[in-house]
């Protein structure tokens, strides 16, 4: 059986009105938000405040970063904290769909061998996403955690963590999580199918480090990074017609 142009090219008409007349992705908020902080002797807490933030109606895309440091007397003080949000809903257009998270939280507190000092420095980077699925939707889900950086030498204390969660109706459906005070990198790559259902994708990293005698570093860098695409599902009588034109098209070219 052979099909005209004209059917080919209506067929794929139809599968690209089907897709765009399902709203896929609802969303709902997007907030992201970082911190840091640092003692330095008598010095009191300073860094970035927090910062909240809402989505336009059909995209959201925002960063904000802040760092700081100081030195005496041979002692360092280092902090600083990040995030790189884009969030972009357009189906009813028939845009792509995308959710990217990424952010930044950077400690440092070193006391050198001349001046014993309390130093402490922390940071913090959050994000999350909120949207609804109204209709299943596929889904590749990708990127990293990571922290670096890392060091715990002499009198003091830190931790860190870098975490990403996918959460469907409040239960989480994937962790990827590093909190051991060590260097290392957590990467992941997922894809498959997004039932209806609200949805959050969420981010934290966290660093801290205090010295707290001669002679002493603690340090560290926490990073998330991590993005979720989506597609349409294609609607069976349409996936059908698609196939059948594009089984046609090969046939002619290869009868030509």
């Amino acid at each position: 059986m052979r099909m005209s142009p004209s059917i080919v090219a209506a067929a794929l008409a139809s599968l690209a009105s089907t897709a765009q007349a399902q709203l896929l992705i609802s969303p709902d908020s997007v907030t992201s938000r970082h911190a840091s902080t640092d003692v330095m002797g008598t010095n009191p807490p300073s860094g970035a405040g927090d910062l909240g933030l809402s989505f336009s109606p059909t995209a959201f895309a925002n960063s904000n970063s802040h760092s700081a440091s100081s030195t005496t007397t041979g002692n360092e003080v280092r902090r600083s904290s990040s995030y790189d949000t884009v969030f972009f809903f357009q189906f009813p257009t028939g845009e792509i769909n995308t959710a990217h998270v990424k952010g930044k939280a950077e400690a440092l507190s070193r006391v050198g061998a001349t001046t014993a000092q309390n130093i402490t420095a922390t940071a913090t980077s959050t994000t999350r996403i909120l949207f609804d699925v109204t209709n299943p939707v596929n889904y590749h889900f990708f990127g990293s955690i990571s922290l670096t950086n890392v060091a715990g030498t002499g009198p003091g204390f830190g931790s860190a963590l870098a975490e990403i969660y996918l959460y469907r109706n409040s239960t989480i459906i994937q962790a990827f999580s590093i909190t051991t005070y060590t260097n290392g990198t957590v990467p992941f790559n997922l894809s498959g199918l997004l039932q209806t259902g609200a949805y959050r994708i969420e981010a934290q990293a966290g660093a801290s480090g205090t010295a707290t005698g001669l002679n002493a570093l603690w340090s560290s860098t926490a990073n998330y990074d991590g993005q979720m695409d989506f597609t349409p599902v294609p609607a069976p009588g349409s996936l059908s017609i698609l196939t059948l034109a594009a089984l046609t098209l090969s046939r002619r070219r290869r009868g030509t």
